[in-house]
Parts: C-alpha cells; structure tokens; sequence
C-alpha cells in the first residue's frame, strides 16, 4: 500500500483550484457498508453516534480515501416526518410505512426539528465526534436524499410513481415539502459545522421515470433544493443519480452543482463528452461485479480504464464507484482502486493527463 505525500483535504483544495497533486482523487463510497469491517453491527451504526463516527473514522483511516461523509440515507427525512423505518441487527435499512397515507396529511406535520426528530440528532452528534478526529486531514460532509428520494419515503415509492399521472398536484405538494424539509436540515447542519452538502436522489433515475417525467417534477425541485444550499452554506452541492441517467445529463449543468457522480450502468466517456467541460465528473467502477465479485486485479485493470478516459476532463474528474460499495466487500480490493489512483494518477492536475 502507498502513503500519499498530500492530506485529503490538503489534496482536495489543491485540485479544485487547479493546482497538481500528488494523486487523483478517489472516493470509496462505503457509508454503512464499512460497518462489517469493524465488528459494528448495522443497528448500531445507525442508532449510535459513536459507533457510527468510529466506523468513519477507521474507514477513512483504513483507506485513506478523500472525504468522509455522515448521511441521512433515503429514509432519514422521512423518518423524521412520521415514516417507520425497519433497522435489523445487520442488514441495511428499509421503509416499512411511509410518513403519511393521503396528501392532505401534510397540512397536520410539524416542521422537522433535527435536534430532536429521526436520527438526524444521531447524524448531528457523529458530525461532531467525527469532525474532532480527521477535521485536519479530511474534509467532512454531510449527504441527503434528493426531492424525488424524500418523496418516496414520505409517500411511498409505488404511490409516487403511480401518481405522477393520477395526482399531480399531490406529488407537487409532497416535492416541496421534501425540499423544505431538507433546507431546515442543511440549516441545522451548516449552523453547527459549516461543512459541504452532497445529494444524491437515485428515484430521480432513468430507470424509474421518463425524460418528460424528470423534466416537470424532479428537475424544478432539484434545483430549488440546490439554490436552497448555497444559499444557506455558500457551497455547491454534489450530486449522485443512481441507474441510467444519460437522458437528463443536458439538464445537470443548469443545476448550480459542484460535481455529478455517475452510476456503472452509464458509459464514462459519453459523460465526459457530454458535460466534462462544464462538471467535475466522478466514477464509475463497477461496485458490484469488480469490486464485490472481482479479483484485486480486476479493481486495477477497471480502475485504470475509468483513469485513462477521465482523468484529463476539462472539468476535473475523481475515480469512484458507480454507486455505494456492498457489504461484504474485500478490503483488499478497496486499497487496490486507491493504489491505482496514485499509480496511474500521480502528479494529477485539472485538464491533464498524470505522469505514471
């Protein structure tokens, strides 16, 4: 395993004001999934903000990956406005009841208190804890469920989809209410720690609505919630859309985001030709079939691949997975698709190709 001559954070600042470092950028995208590495179980994860803190802190440690980000996952705004949400002792999270079953419910919410509402309270105090531990080597954020996701969970996914076209002006209603919600969110957490926001809203997808669909509910929500972060936090948001995504990216550089992550399932090239000139783009290995299911020289041999394409995007460009990294994955092949980004992407610079 190599030792980088750079921190992340120094790494981080460095590149984005157009200046060479010592390595490409690189995200593991592990979240929860690290918790298996560290003898923590998933309800604890969730539940316990120093063992959620601990298993970001080690994983940063263990991988030395650029930024650690504490989020509210799909279900965390939802569950703050009434949602059930199922935590099994080791396996991931799931909606169990959405926060209400008719639209006119939402005239009876309260307005979500982060200090005290869900789990945002347990987010709130690992932010702290985590923030004492790496705040000198590693920028911290904070991640969110986009409009379309939050909906999901207030609603219920089926009942979404299918009122687009029943019910429009109840999805409408049920968007801003998913906005708002996360800006009372972004307030608490900007008011506390002042540290970037990521979103990322994978029932935005290709895979579950149509263009037309994207363009008239989740676009203008998107962009509300987007304007509502900078101007609460003075930073650009990143954004992540899992699934297919190739049909809006004409709509991403409208948005006053900082990044766009893109999903395994889309063609990293056609992305940079597409919007590298306007964006930071980040991917896109596959986080199932290489870094799960692959050999460590399969990590390298695709981690070299998405380097080749993207690493002189006029934009910037920083190696990751297509999506969250599975539970169960060999950490091996996680420090492979680092090492692979200081081997092929040492002395990286925006706009130019690495010296190897």
């Amino acid at each position: 395993m190599f030792h980088d001559k750079m921190t992340s954070k120094e790494r981080m600042k460095a590149y984005v004001e157009g200046k060479e470092v010592d390595r490409l950028p690189c995200f593991p995208l592990l979240g929860e999934s690290g918790a298996s590495l560290f003898d923590v179980k998933l309800s604890e994860y969730y539940w316990d903000p120093k063992k959620l803190s601990h298993v970001e802190i080690e994983t940063f440690k263990m991988f030395q990956g650029d930024g650690v980000d504490i989020s509210t996952g799909l279900k965390g705004i939802g569950e703050a406005l009434g949602a059930k949400v199922a935590y099994p002792q080791d396996n991931l999270c799931m909606l169990t009841e959405p926060s209400i079953k008719d639209y006119s419910d939402i005239d009876g919410l309260d307005v979500i208190n982060p200090y005290k509402d869900g789990r945002l309270p347990i987010l709130l105090n690992a932010m702290e804890l985590t923030l004492e531990a790496v705040d000198d080597e590693a920028n911290v954020s904070a991640g969110i469920a986009g409009p379309m996701s939050v909906a999901a969970s207030i609603i219920g996914t089926e009942r979404l989809m299918k009122d687009i076209r029943k019910n429009p002006e109840g999805v409408w209603k049920v968007l801003d209410l998913s906005v708002q919600s996360n800006l009372v969110y972004v307030e608490a957490v900007h008011r506390e720690f002042g540290i970037p926001i990521g979103i990322g809203d994978p029932v935005a997808s290709m895979s579950l609505m149509s263009k037309a669909t994207f363009h008239k509910y989740a676009l203008p929500f998107l962009s509300e919630l987007v304007d509502g972060i900078i101007r609460i936090t003075g930073k650009k948001p990143s954004l992540h859309i899992c699934g297919k995504t190739k049909a809006i990216w004409e709509y991403l550089p409208l948005l006053n985001i900082s990044s766009f992550s893109v999903d395994n399932v889309e063609d990293l090239s056609e992305l940079r030709e597409a919007i590298g000139d306007r964006l930071m783009i980040i991917g896109n290995i596959k986080p199932v079939e290489t870094l799960y299911q692959g050999t460590k020289e399969e990590v390298i041999a695709e981690s070299k691949r998405c380097i080749d394409i993207a690493i002189d995007s006029p934009n910037g460009y920083a190696l990751a997975p297509g999506c969250q990294i599975p539970v169960g994955t060999n950490p091996e092949n996680i420090i492979a698709m680092l090492d692979t980004a200081r081997t092929y992407g040492k002395n990286a610079k925006i706009g130019k190709k690495a010296s190897a």
